[in-house]
Protein backbone atom coordinates (compact mmCIF):
# COMPACT_ATOMS: atom_id res chain seq x y z
CA UNK A 1 0.00 0.00 0.00
CA UNK A 2 1.22 3.35 -1.03
CA UNK A 3 1.67 6.02 1.46
CA UNK A 4 -1.58 8.03 0.76
CA UNK A 5 -3.38 4.88 1.13
CA UNK A 6 -2.55 5.06 4.86
CA UNK A 7 -3.74 7.95 6.03
CA UNK A 8 -6.25 6.61 9.17
CA UNK A 9 -5.41 4.13 11.55
CA UNK A 10 -8.06 1.85 10.39
CA UNK A 11 -5.86 1.72 7.26
CA UNK A 12 -2.65 1.78 9.18
CA UNK A 13 -4.26 -1.78 10.78
CA UNK A 14 -5.52 -3.13 7.51
CA UNK A 15 -1.90 -2.77 6.36
CA UNK A 16 -0.70 -4.32 8.94
CA UNK A 17 -2.92 -6.97 9.19
CA UNK A 18 -2.08 -7.42 5.31
CA UNK A 19 1.62 -7.51 6.52
CA UNK A 20 0.95 -10.52 8.14
CA UNK A 21 -0.90 -12.58 5.81
CA UNK A 22 2.03 -11.73 3.27
CA UNK A 23 4.47 -12.61 5.93
CA UNK A 24 2.81 -16.10 6.59
CA UNK A 25 2.69 -16.36 2.79
CA UNK A 26 6.75 -15.67 2.50
CA UNK A 27 7.55 -17.95 5.48
CA UNK A 28 5.80 -20.61 3.70
CA UNK A 29 7.73 -20.04 0.78
CA UNK A 30 10.88 -19.87 2.51
CA UNK A 31 11.88 -16.15 2.79
CA UNK A 32 11.29 -13.91 5.75
CA UNK A 33 9.43 -10.63 4.99
CA UNK A 34 10.65 -7.09 5.84
CA UNK A 35 9.01 -3.77 6.45
CA UNK A 36 11.17 -0.66 5.76
CA UNK A 37 9.96 2.30 6.96
CA UNK A 38 10.15 6.08 5.46
CA UNK A 39 8.35 9.17 7.20
CA UNK A 40 4.92 9.17 6.86
CA UNK A 41 4.73 6.34 9.02
CA UNK A 42 5.29 8.81 12.03
CA UNK A 43 3.03 11.62 11.48
CA UNK A 44 0.95 11.91 14.26
CA UNK A 45 -2.65 10.45 13.26
CA UNK A 46 -5.74 10.38 16.28
CA UNK A 47 -3.10 11.48 18.71
CA UNK A 48 -1.03 8.12 17.36
CA UNK A 49 2.05 7.15 16.05
CA UNK A 50 1.35 5.16 12.79
CA UNK A 51 4.27 3.36 13.11
CA UNK A 52 3.48 2.36 16.38
CA UNK A 53 0.45 0.69 15.75
CA UNK A 54 1.93 -0.94 13.37
CA UNK A 55 4.38 -2.43 15.64
CA UNK A 56 1.96 -3.33 17.85
CA UNK A 57 0.11 -5.87 14.86
CA UNK A 58 2.38 -7.02 12.86
CA UNK A 59 3.71 -10.58 14.38
CA UNK A 60 7.37 -10.45 15.39
CA UNK A 61 7.70 -13.67 13.29
CA UNK A 62 6.26 -13.12 10.25
CA UNK A 63 7.15 -9.39 9.91
CA UNK A 64 10.61 -7.86 10.82
CA UNK A 65 11.64 -4.53 10.35
CA UNK A 66 14.22 -2.65 8.61
CA UNK A 67 14.71 0.57 10.26
CA UNK A 68 15.75 3.84 7.93
CA UNK A 69 17.61 6.17 10.52
CA UNK A 70 17.32 8.87 8.05
CA UNK A 71 13.42 8.60 7.71
CA UNK A 72 12.94 8.41 11.49
CA UNK A 73 14.95 10.98 11.89
CA UNK A 74 13.29 13.89 9.75
CA UNK A 75 10.13 13.06 11.11
CA UNK A 76 11.53 14.37 13.96
CA UNK A 77 12.28 10.86 15.98
CA UNK A 78 15.40 9.65 17.81
CA UNK A 79 16.11 6.29 15.98
CA UNK A 80 18.47 4.90 18.88
CA UNK A 81 14.49 4.93 20.89
CA UNK A 82 12.93 3.13 17.49
CA UNK A 83 15.84 0.84 17.70
CA UNK A 84 15.29 0.06 21.44
CA UNK A 85 11.22 -0.20 21.13
CA UNK A 86 11.69 -2.20 18.45
CA UNK A 87 14.37 -4.47 19.71
CA UNK A 88 15.18 -8.27 18.37
CA UNK A 89 12.56 -7.59 15.76
CA UNK A 90 14.85 -5.20 14.15
CA UNK A 91 17.05 -7.10 11.96
CA UNK A 92 18.81 -4.46 9.43
CA UNK A 93 19.31 -0.86 9.59
CA UNK A 94 19.59 1.83 6.75
CA UNK A 95 22.12 4.61 7.11
CA UNK A 96 22.41 7.94 5.54
CA UNK A 97 22.54 11.19 7.15
CA UNK A 98 20.22 14.22 7.48
CA UNK A 99 21.29 17.79 7.04
CA UNK A 100 21.18 20.08 10.04
CA UNK A 101 18.52 22.51 9.46
CA UNK A 102 16.20 20.41 7.64
CA UNK A 103 12.32 21.12 8.61
CA UNK A 104 10.28 18.15 9.86
CA UNK A 105 8.68 16.12 6.86
CA UNK A 106 6.30 13.45 6.55
CA UNK A 107 6.37 13.75 2.79
CA UNK A 108 8.40 10.90 1.58
CA UNK A 109 8.58 12.07 -2.47
CA UNK A 110 9.18 15.82 -1.83
CA UNK A 111 12.10 16.37 0.71
CA UNK A 112 14.41 18.31 -0.58
CA UNK A 113 17.16 16.39 -2.44
CA UNK A 114 19.87 18.46 -0.62
CA UNK A 115 18.55 17.09 3.21
CA UNK A 116 20.63 13.58 2.09
CA UNK A 117 23.92 13.36 3.07
CA UNK A 118 27.03 11.12 3.52
CA UNK A 119 27.42 9.73 7.36
CA UNK A 120 29.05 11.81 9.15
CA UNK A 121 28.10 15.33 7.23
CA UNK A 122 24.71 15.04 9.34
CA UNK A 123 23.36 15.32 12.78
CA UNK A 124 22.56 11.50 13.35
CA UNK A 125 24.61 9.86 15.73
CA UNK A 126 25.32 7.50 13.97
CA UNK A 127 28.18 5.79 16.61
CA UNK A 128 24.98 5.60 19.26
CA UNK A 129 22.54 4.20 16.64
CA UNK A 130 25.27 1.63 15.72
CA UNK A 131 25.78 0.60 19.02
CA UNK A 132 22.37 0.34 20.01
CA UNK A 133 21.88 -1.66 16.53
CA UNK A 134 24.38 -3.88 17.94
CA UNK A 135 22.90 -4.18 21.23
CA UNK A 136 19.36 -5.15 19.06
CA UNK A 137 20.66 -8.01 17.88
CA UNK A 138 21.09 -6.39 14.53
CA UNK A 139 22.42 -8.41 11.63
CA UNK A 140 23.43 -5.71 8.80
CA UNK A 141 23.71 -2.35 8.16
CA UNK A 142 23.07 -0.77 4.40
CA UNK A 143 24.05 2.47 3.60
CA UNK A 144 21.49 3.66 1.36
CA UNK A 145 22.05 6.89 0.01
CA UNK A 146 18.93 7.90 -2.13
CA UNK A 147 20.59 11.42 -3.33
CA UNK A 148 23.90 12.71 -3.48
CA UNK A 149 25.64 15.76 -4.93
CA UNK A 150 29.02 13.79 -4.95
CA UNK A 151 30.21 11.15 -7.47
CA UNK A 152 27.97 8.03 -6.16
CA UNK A 153 31.03 6.06 -5.61
CA UNK A 154 32.91 9.03 -3.66
CA UNK A 155 29.85 9.30 -1.59
CA UNK A 156 30.03 5.86 -0.59
CA UNK A 157 33.44 5.79 -0.17
CA UNK A 158 33.00 8.78 2.03
CA UNK A 159 30.23 7.37 4.26
CA UNK A 160 32.16 3.94 4.54
CA UNK A 161 35.65 6.19 5.64
CA UNK A 162 33.72 7.86 8.17
CA UNK A 163 32.40 4.53 9.65
CA UNK A 164 35.76 2.82 9.37
CA UNK A 165 37.05 6.17 11.70
CA UNK A 166 34.33 5.80 13.91
CA UNK A 167 35.48 1.59 14.52
CA UNK A 168 32.51 0.75 13.24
Amino acid sequence: MMPEERQSLDDIRRFADLANKHGEISKQAGVQLYYHNHSFEFKPTDGLIPFDEMLKIFDPQLVKIELDAFWATIAGNDPVQWINKIGSQLLFIHLKDLKAGTPTDYTVFDVDKGAFLEIGDGIIDYKKVLEAAKAAGVQYAFLDQDHTAMDKIESVRKSYNYLKAQGI
